[in-house]
């Protein structure tokens, strides 16, 4: 939400909304600065929000401020769209402002693409969140524990213990990670 607030802003109240709870919750809504008066209420399926805020010395005069911040995080994947709703922004005179922008934001919530050194993304072969199939050529053999073995030490395995720790120690890319993932695929 963008307002042109060339007077200085002295209060401001707006609603949120998710159109789908089911993708993402809003975790928090907040005035950028230190509002003298500040109502924050979130819906009890965090898919809603009212804010409410005063500012008694006023906010600084600008063409373009930004005065809060809406935080949501993603719960499962899909699209939810955040959308805004009966916002009213004043000055200090009580003058209203006329809104000039309150874009909806889309969030798309999926599982990014894997990191790769192969010519495809490595996969699961058994629906856990561990990459047996390291060269991403869908089967399981030898060759993933070798390439696993012959770049244990790039970022990729190092960066990702959840998908590469084989033998269990809580860290990736050495010998025994190489053999645990070659002795799970024979």
């Amino acid at each position: 939400m963008t307002l042109d607030a060339t007077r200085g802003v002295g209060g401001i109240e707006f609603n949120a909304s998710l159109t789908n709870p089911a993708v993402a919750n809003i975790t928090s809504v907040d005035l950028y600065g230190e509002p003298d008066l500040k109502r924050v209420a979130i819906g009890p399926t965090n898919a809603t929000a009212f804010l409410q805020g005063g500012y008694f010395a006023g906010r600084p005069a600008s063409p373009s401020l930004v005065l809060g911040n809406v935080t949501v995080a993603a719960t499962a994947n899909g699209t939810t769209t955040l959308g805004l709703s009966d916002v009213r922004a004043s000055g200090q005179g009580e003058q209203m402002y006329a809104v000039v922008t309150a874009d909806n934001a889309t969030l798309t919530v999926g599982e990014s693409t894997p990191p790769t050194f192969a010519e495809a993304p490595p996969a699961s072969l058994d629906d856990d969140e561990q990459y047996e199939d390291v060269d991403g050529d869908g089967d399981g053999d030898i060759f993933d524990a070798l390439t696993y073995f012959n770049n244990r030490d790039s970022d990729v395995i190092r960066d990702n213990p959840a998908r590469y720790d084989f033998d269990g120690d809580g860290d990736s890319g050495d010998l025994f990670d190489a053999l645990a993932l070659y002795t799970e695929l024979s």
